[in-house]
């Protein structure tokens, strides 16, 4: 017969095992952050590399960011039918002064009427020969409880993106995200350039074809307050001269 035991180890015996696995669990979690922070891909193979601005990220020292190899900025301008916040011609203004191309993003919004939200973006953002084609973020909208069918929403998104091109004079980026493209396939409906999401990953080559690729979402960088976004051209973007 097996001999039972009569008294279990102490959990003093485990004690340095469960510290040690302590200890490499928040060294690799620190490492993990610290990576996801600092990651940006090779500039010999993505050589114009630019950021997303939005409001988390002022203030913002604009010489600051123009000294670390950034070509070009995006700034959060607005969202549905509002402004994005209240900063963004002081941001647009100053990081041209630094030297970076800049171009405005729009965050579109599922219950918000299409000429109301290009009212806001015109009234807005000015229109310049230089600047760089509009960024359309498209997401599922957590305030939008009915959602419009697929066949409103690109007819509606068509007549945005028509309202803010012949302002801008120039064809708009989109930038839809997963969930949104599963539920109205855009990309195929919509003939414009887009944005793919690929955080800290190179964008599959078998995917859509991309003109901008969101490559990290968490980045820090010298100059913006918080997590900034970092933007990679796959053609066609020159610092500013």
């Amino acid at each position: 017969m097996t001999a039972v035991p009569t008294s279990l180890p102490s959990w003093r015996a485990y004690a340095p095992r469960a510290l040690i696995a302590l200890v490499i669990l928040i060294a690799a979690t620190l490492g993990w952050q610290w990576w996801a922070a600092h990651w940006r891909p090779d500039s010999a193979d993505w050589p114009t590399q630019g950021i997303a601005i939005g409001p988390d990220n002022i203030p913002l020292r604009w010489p600051s960011i123009a000294m670390r190899d950034i070509a070009f900025a995006y700034i959060d301008a607005t969202v549905g039918a509002s402004p994005s916040h209240g900063d963004f011609t002081n941001s647009h203004d100053a990081a041209l002064s630094a030297g970076l191309r800049v171009g405005p993003i729009h965050h579109y919004r599922l219950c918000a009427p299409a000429m109301d939200q290009a009212a806001a973006f015109v009234r807005l953002v000015p229109r310049e020969a230089t600047a760089l084609p509009p960024l359309v973020m498209l997401g599922l909208d957590e305030d939008c409880p009915r959602q419009p069918t697929r066949a409103l929403l690109l007819s509606e998104l068509s007549t945005f993106l028509t309202q803010i091109e012949t302002h801008m004079g120039k064809s708009a980026i989109i930038a839809p995200d997963t969930d949104f493209e599963e539920r109205f396939a855009v990309i195929a409906a919509i003939n414009r350039p887009i944005m793919v999401q690929s955080a800290r990953a190179v964008p599959d080559a078998d995917g859509p074809a991309w003109l901008l690729w969101l490559a990290n979402d968490r980045l820090r960088i010298d100059g913006s307050t918080g997590a900034t976004r970092l933007l990679v051209l796959g053609n066609g973007i020159r610092r500013a001269q």
